[in-house]
């Protein structure tokens, strides 16, 4: 579980480096080199933009995913379960309520 919580906090900071600023800033340096130009330079941000957006998203997925594991792990009861829990004291109030 160590070595999951590692790699998803090593891919958060990539993820979290790569933001449109830091894609702008990185062509911008290769443009000034010659290594991209003009529309070549555009269309690389919005693909570096698209790409960290994607991962932002996959790593919103596997935390959550984990959170849940991990709760499951320590026992915990769920939302659904506390839920169903409501259902079925206001059902046994409504009978009681009844009588």
């Amino acid at each position: 579980m160590l070595d999951l919580l590692k790699k998803i906090f090593y891919f958060g900071v990539g993820v979290a480096w790569l933001t449109k600023e830091k894609a702008e800033e990185v062509v911008k340096k290769l443009s000034e080199t010659g290594e991209v130009r003009g529309e070549e330079a555009k269309k690389l941000v919005s693909e570096l933009a698209k790409k960290a957006e994607k991962e932002k998203q996959e790593l919103k997925k596997s935390i959550r995913k984990e959170v849940h594991r991990v709760l499951a792990d320590l026992g915990l009861a769920s939302k659904e379960d506390i839920q169903r829990l409501e259902e079925r004291i206001k059902k046994m109030e409504a009978k009681v309520g009844k009588s």
